[in-house]
């Protein structure tokens, strides 16, 4: 049983524990980046598909920016699995030592896009971000979500970071961003091109964004629950590693991931 399949993620809202705590397998306790909710949500039943069903613990997913998650796991939040947008925030878990570094794999890539108003004209370069008609410009926090990092390190590259430091409008995480686009609260946003295709009625892409300009947009998978291979948390570990795990990412516009997993 998946909880909040078809409604909104249920948070996991636990005090007093620590990460790997919660392994006896009562329940199976995920927190994942936002932008990586639906196909990991799709990924789960096939496992469970897979497994008959038969004594499949129910699944809690908590979903947010990764920074934030990463942040709440080393505070003592009970995790199972982190699938996290961001290599630095599961290295955090592992200096700390919550994470063996045998239990990480990568997942997938992503690619940055420039998102405008669904029916707005494209721009040909970073640089066109100055014009006028981008008064506000919707990027990812840089200390809460990957995004709002990457995107900082995009427009750093490009010379732009200060010159459109005003026209900046905050959101918490990814999904947020493109959102804000859709509402036409922005006129302008950086965002994931997976994001982008979801709201594909709502907003155009104008821009792919060069990922020369960043560093590489990496999904990874990190196992804080027992170390015990039958136990479900570790299966779904190597579910979600294996091919046909990614393959559900993938499905969803997510990128093969190029290096060694």
């Amino acid at each position: 049983m998946i909880r909040g399949r078809t409604a909104a993620l249920l948070l996991i809202v636990v005090t007093g524990a620590f990460p790997g705590s919660a392994g006896d397998d009562a329940d199976l306790l995920i927190s994942t980046a936002v932008s990586l909710k639906e196909p990991l949500l799709a990924a789960i039943d096939d496992f469970a598909e897979s497994r008959g069903g038969s004594g499949f613990p129910a699944v809690d997913v908590h979903a947010a920016g990764s920074s934030v998650l990463a942040g709440q796991i080393l505070r003592g939040a009970p995790t199972d699995l982190f699938v996290s947008a961001s290599r630095p925030d599961v290295e955090r878990l592992v200096a700390a030592g919550l994470v063996d570094r045998s239990s990480i794999c990568s997942l997938v890539g992503n690619v940055l896009v420039i998102v405008v108003p669904a029916g707005d004209r494209g721009i040909d370069g970073l640089e066109q971000l100055r014009d006028s008609r981008f008064e506000r410009i919707g990027v990812a926090n840089p200390r809460t979500a990957p995004l709002g990092r990457y995107t900082a390190q995009a427009l750093e590259a490009a010379g732009l970071l200060g010159l459109l430091a005003d026209r900046r409008i905050i959101a918490g995480h990814a999904r947020q961003v493109v959102d804000y686009v859709a509402r036409g609260e922005v006129d302008a946003a950086v965002v994931y091109a997976t994001d982008a295709a979801r709201f594909a009625d709502r907003v155009s892409v104008a821009l792919e964004i060069d990922p020369g300009l960043h560093e590489p947009v990496e999904y990874v998978v990190a196992h804080l629950g027992r170390n015990d291979p039958a136990s479900w948390s570790a299966q779904l570990f190597d579910h979600l590693c294996s091919d046909a795990g990614r393959a559900r990412f993938e499905e969803a516009g997510f990128t093969p991931w190029p290096g060694p997993h």
